[in-house]
C-alpha cells in the first residue's frame, strides 16, 4: 500500500485554516423586536418595528434633530449587509449607517463613519460629528430613490469599501492613525424633514482582528487532517511570497505561486487573456508575446483612463457600455459603472498591462525557469 502523501501546497493550508478565523454571518434583527439595539432616552417615539422592518422617523411630524438607533455591540473588522429604503415625505430627507462609531455624550449625535443614504449622497462616506466632511464620494451608484437598496460594507483595518446593489461605491483607506477602527453600528434618521427610514435583512460577518494576525505555526496547529497525513509549511508571507492564490509544481519539483497583495481575494475577474493554454504554445510564440507584449494586444484589454467631472480619475478595461454609462474593470477591484454625464474626458491607451523588457534583467537560469513554468499551463 502506498504511503499517504504530505500536504505541501501553501494555498491548501490557507484554505483549511479559514473556518477557525472567520465567524458565520449573524442576523442583527429578528424582525419582531429591537433586541440588540439601543435608543437614546427621549427618542423612543422615532423608532419602532413595523411589518418586519426597523422604521425610523415620521411622515406626519418633522424630525427635529438627528436621531440614531445603535447596536448594543461594537465591531472592528466585518462584512455587513443590509437593505435600506427611504419613504418620501417632505423637507430634507436623508439617512445613513454609522460604522465604527460611538454615542456623543449629552447629545443625540453619533461620532464616526457614516455610509450615506439619500438623493445626492448615496454611498458617500461621511465623517459624522468628527471631521464633518465627506471622506470619499461615491464614484457611480445604482441606488434607486424611494426604493429598496442593498448595501454591503467591508471594513478591514484602515480600509473601508462599500457596494450598493452589487456595484462598488467607495474604496477608502484611513490615513490618520488615531482614528478608531472599532465601534458600534447606528442607523440615522436625519433631522429637518418628514420621512421614514426602513431597514431589513441586516447581517454581519465578523472578520479577524487587525491586531490578531496568527503565525504560520498557529495556523498549522488548528488544522484537522486525516490519519496518516501531515501538513508542511513550504511558503509564507514572511518569506516574501505574498498571498498565494495558485500553486503548481514543474517537472523539477519546484513550486510556482501566483500571489495577490490585495486581500481578501474576491471571485476572480478577467483582466487579461487566459493563460491556461500557454504551455501548448511553441517557444517562438511565447517569446514573441513576452518580448513584444504590445504587438498583438487584443482590443478588449486596452487601458481606459476616464477623468470625471468631479476631478477624480478611473482606470481599467472597458467591459460594458450603454447609451447612459460605461463599465470599467480595474485590477483587484469591483466593476465600476460610470454615468456618461459625469465624464469630463476619456482616453484609450493601446498598450499592454505587461511592460516591455520584462525579462531584460533575468539571467539565463531565470529565463529557463519562467519557460518551465509556462509550459505547465496546459
Amino acid at each position: 500500500m502506498p504511503k499517504p502523501i504530505a500536504i505541501r501546497a501553501a494555498c491548501v493550508l490557507g484554505l483549511i485554516s479559514l473556518p477557525p478565523l472567520m465567524a458565520a454571518p449573524v442576523s442583527l434583527f429578528d424582525g419582531k423586536s429591537l433586541d440588540g439595539w439601543e435608543i437614546r432616552k427621549g427618542e423612543e417615539k422615532w423608532w419602532k418595528v413595523v411589518d418586519g422592518m426597523i422604521a425610523g422617523g415620521s411622515l406626519t411630524e418633522q424630525v427635529p434633530y438627528n436621531t440614531f438607533i445603535a447596536s448594543a455591540k461594537g465591531y472592528e473588522n466585518f462584512d455587513l449587509s443590509y437593505k435600506l429604503r427611504l419613504v418620501k415625505g417632505e423637507g430634507f430627507m436623508n439617512s445613513g449607517m454609522q460604522i465604527r462609531s460611538k454615542r456623543k455624550d449629552g447629545d443625540s449625535e453619533m461620532i464616526g463613519y457614516q455610509v450615506d443614504a439619500g438623493i445626492g449622497y448615496w454611498g458617500d462616506l461621511y465623517d459624522e460629528s468628527r471631521r464633518n466632511v465627506a471622506l470619499a464620494k461615491s464614484t457611480g451608484t445604482t441606488a434607486k430613490d424611494w426604493e429598496w437598496n442593498e448595501f454591503r460594507v467591508l471594513c478591514e483595518g484602515p480600509r473601508i469599501r462599500t457596494w450598493i446593489n452589487g456595484v462598488a461605491a467607495i474604496d477608502y483607506t484611513e490615513k490618520e492613525r488615531d482614528i478608531a477602527e472599532s465601534g458600534v453600528l447606528g442607523l440615522q434618521t436625519h433631522g429637518g424633514g418628514k420621512l421614514l427610514v426602513q431597514l431589513k435583512d441586516i447581517s454581519i460577518t465578523e472578520l479577524p482582528s487587525s491586531n490578531g494576525a496568527r503565525t504560520p505555526e498557529q495556523e498549522r496547529a488548528g488544522f484537522t487532517l486525516p490519519a496518516g497525513y501531515s501538513a508542511e509549511l513550504v511558503a509564507s508571507e514572511e518569506q516574501g511570497v505574498g498571498k498565494p492564490i495558485t500553486v503548481s509544481w514543474d517537472r523539477h519539483g519546484r513550486m510556482w505561486t501566483m500571489t495577490a497583495m490585495e486581500y481578501p481575494v474576491d471571485e476572480g475577474t478577467a483582466i487579461g487573456p487566459n493563460l491556461s493554454g500557454a504551455g501548448a504554445m511553441g517557444t517562438e510564440s511565447l517569446l514573441r508575446n513576452i518580448l513584444t507584449p504590445n504587438a498583438r494586444l487584443e482590443s478588449g484589454y486596452y487601458r481606459h483612463d476616464v477623468k470625471l467631472t468631479q476631478g477624480s480619475v478611473a482606470s481599467g478595461f472597458l467591459v460594458g457600455e450603454s447609451a447612459d454609462s460605461i463599465t470599467l474593470r480595474g485590477i483587484g477591484a469591483q466593476d465600476q459603472v460610470i454615468p456618461r454625464a459625469g465624464i469630463a474626458s476619456h482616453d484609450i491607451s493601446r498598450r499592454s498591462l505587461m511592460p516591455e523588457g520584462l525579462i531584460d534583467g533575468f539571467n539565463a537560469q531565470q529565463v529557463s525557469d519562467l519557460f518551465s513554468y509556462l509550459r505547465t499551463l496546459q
